[in-house]
């Protein structure tokens, strides 16, 4: 059978099962062109964003005929190796024709798509062997050997995903078969590779905890909560906090038999304190304040995504754990996929189930004292409102403006002053790596939208590069093709964020959403919308007024009325969303007028 690889070097041959006859490497754009038609999938590529892949920023003069040249020795090759020409000639370019089992990337999502339906119903052994034959697909890290900026900037990040997703699935159904200690050196190994990525770090931890190996466990979980906080400022998602308090629980000294007359101790269960916070002293300030005053107050803290606005409200909670004697509680509203939590699954866990109490069972009491509840990341004001307990005060972080919520106090956040953002920068860089006076720092804050988030990022990616200087990675930041890709690590991005945002959004402000990305006017106003998407110029202003409420507008007042604009970062990820939805599910994209 034809057989076509890309999940290693890239190669092209004809073997039995998969198993290919040793073909002698081409030349390195026939390679190259050879990957790129491969992982468009059997579509038609035109010749003029070959020549851009295939050469980068420096495409030869003639980029249409050189890419001719390279197709030709391309189907030479080809023909020696496969037996058949398989590149078919276009109106605009050209296409691979690859028939259904025959190219390795196929197969192998063919395979893991089985192992996560067995593994959905429950047939951990026969997941575990589709897993295991998906993985065998594997001859070395993918494309390895294809020589391209978009192949090493897009397509090998997401197939090295897929295969990351397989593993941790096969090593999710040997601890569930209590494999535990058979697993653990292939699981230190995968968390080395990746040490922010937090599902490894929890299969790690129940790996060393099932194992008998506890202290290792929970050294695991602080060795990433270290990374996350020197690397980003954030601390392990509310999953991996509850398998560490659980195994924690395990390690703990028996409950003596003796009656204690005081009762139960309050609950203390805020995550561990975010490093100083840079140019939040004010808001800080403004929130410790608002907790403090009267009585059981409910303060809302929000922001664009990535501004900090769930660092903020910890940190605030720490510096006040002396004023709630009674317990402070934290409460995630996400689940790990960024999905907002039903109000009655969080009441739940606060206040337990019939025979099983929970942390806050006795939350309104005050027997002790004041009671503070962190509610973090809160979707909309309904999610809210059935969590606020009479006698408690509550922060509540999210990155919608909640506005439905009767809060005491407001406190929200936006971008950072210029020279708080150089200090942040400066800080997560390890010191001493940024100039303020260099005006490629300069640039990358302002392109980095002066939000902690992104900045925490580029600073962690300069401390990690010792080689780089500031003005590579600005020039790296200044390309919009790779920026959100630049502004990721692990499990965490400016990418993810805003996708987060979007898609807690009505399906109709997220079409609106993607047609702003795919036009190129700096700002609309209502009524320039609603003639662009056939709906009255009030459901125009509506949605817009949505968008904005969620911080994906940014709202300036105009001669004629408010006027919107995408804000810097986010508008890069209405671009991609655009492009992957052509006119933004309406007739076109917004102009300039």
């Amino acid at each position: 059978m034809v057989w076509f690889g890309v999940l290693g070097p890239v190669l092209a041959g004809r073997g039995a099962g998969g198993a290919a006859e040793p073909v002698p490497p081409p030349a390195p754009k026939v390679r190259t062109l050879l990957a790129l038609l491969l992982v468009h999938g059997g579509h038609p590529v035109p010749a003029l964003q070959l020549a851009d892949e295939l050469w980068g920023e420096a495409p030869p003069q003639r980029g249409a005929r050189s890419v001719q040249v390279h197709v030709c020795r391309l189907r030479s090759h080809l023909r020696a190796t496969v037996g058949e020409d398989r590149v078919v000639t276009r109106p605009l370019g050209y296409e691979l024709r690859v028939c259904p089992g025959e190219l390795d990337a196929d197969r192998f999502r063919t395979l893991a798509d089985a192992a996560a339906a067995r593994y959905s119903a429950g047939d951990l052994v026969g997941a575990a062997a589709s897993a295991g034959a998906a993985l065998q697909l594997w001859r070395g890290p993918a494309l390895v050997d294809a020589g391209s900026p978009i192949l090493d900037r897009v397509h090998r990040p997401a197939l090295e995903e897929q295969r990351l997703a397989v593993q941790e699935l096969r090593i999710a159904c040997g601890l569930a078969l209590g494999r535990h200690t058979a697993l653990t050196p292939q699981i230190v190994a995968l968390v080395a590779e990746h040490p922010l990525r937090e599902r490894l770090t929890g299969q790690l931890m129940t790996a060393m905890a099932g194992g008998g190996r506890t202290g290792d466990a929970l050294a695991a979980y602080e060795q990433l909560r270290h990374g996350l906080r020197r690397a980003l400022g954030t601390e392990p998602g509310p999953e991996l906090q509850d398998l560490h308090r659980s195994i924690l629980r395990r390690t703990s000294a028996p409950v003596p038999t003796r009656v204690e007359l005081r009762g139960p101790s309050p609950p203390a269960e805020l995550p561990p304190d975010v490093p100083a916070l840079v140019g939040r002293s004010a808001e800080l300030a403004s929130l410790c304040t608002a907790l403090t005053s009267g009585r059981a107050p409910v303060v809302t803290v929000t922001g664009p995504t990535g501004a900090g606005t769930t660092a903020l409200a910890v940190h605030a909670a720490h510096r006040l754990r002396a004023r709630f004697p009674g317990g402070q509680l934290h409460v995630a509203l996400r689940d790990r996929a960024g999905g907002p939590v039903p109000a009655g699954e969080v009441l739940r866990r606060v206040l337990g189930t019939p025979g099983r109490r929970g942390p806050g069972a006795e939350l309104a009491t005050g027997r002790a004292g004041p009671v503070l509840l962190v509610l973090d990341g809160a979707n909309s004001a309904a999610q809210v409102e059935p969590l606020l307990v009479a006698g408690v005060a509550v922060a509540v972080t999210s990155s919608t403006r909640l506005a439905g919520v009767a809060a005491d106090a407001r406190v929200a956040l936006g971008e950072l002053e210029p020279d708080a953002a150089l200090a942040l920068l400066d800080a997560a860089s390890g010191r001493r790596r940024v100039d303020p006076l260099d005006p490629a720092a300069t640039e990358i804050i302002q392109l980095c939208g002066r939000l902690p988030l992104a900045l925490r990022i580029a600073g962690a990616r300069l401390a990690a590069k010792r080689h780089w200087t500031a003005a590579a990675l600005a020039s790296r930041l200044a390309d919009p093709r790779r920026r959100l890709d630049e502004l990721a690590a692990g499990d965490v991005g400016v990418r993810r964020s805003v996708l987060r945002v979007y898609l807690a959004a009505p399906p109709a402000e997220q079409r609106l959403f993607r047609l702003l990305g795919s036009g190129d006017a700096a700002t609309v106003d209502a009524a320039a919308t609603a003639s662009l998407v056939d709906a009255p110029v009030a459901t125009a202003a509506a949605w817009l007024d949505g968008l904005a409420d969620r911080h994906l507008l940014a709202v300036t007042t105009g001669a004629t009325g408010p006027r919107y604009a995408l804000p810097a970062l986010v508008v890069d990820v209405a671009r991609e969303l655009a492009g992957r939805h052509p006119g933004g599910g309406h007739r076109t994209g917004v102009r300039a007028s």
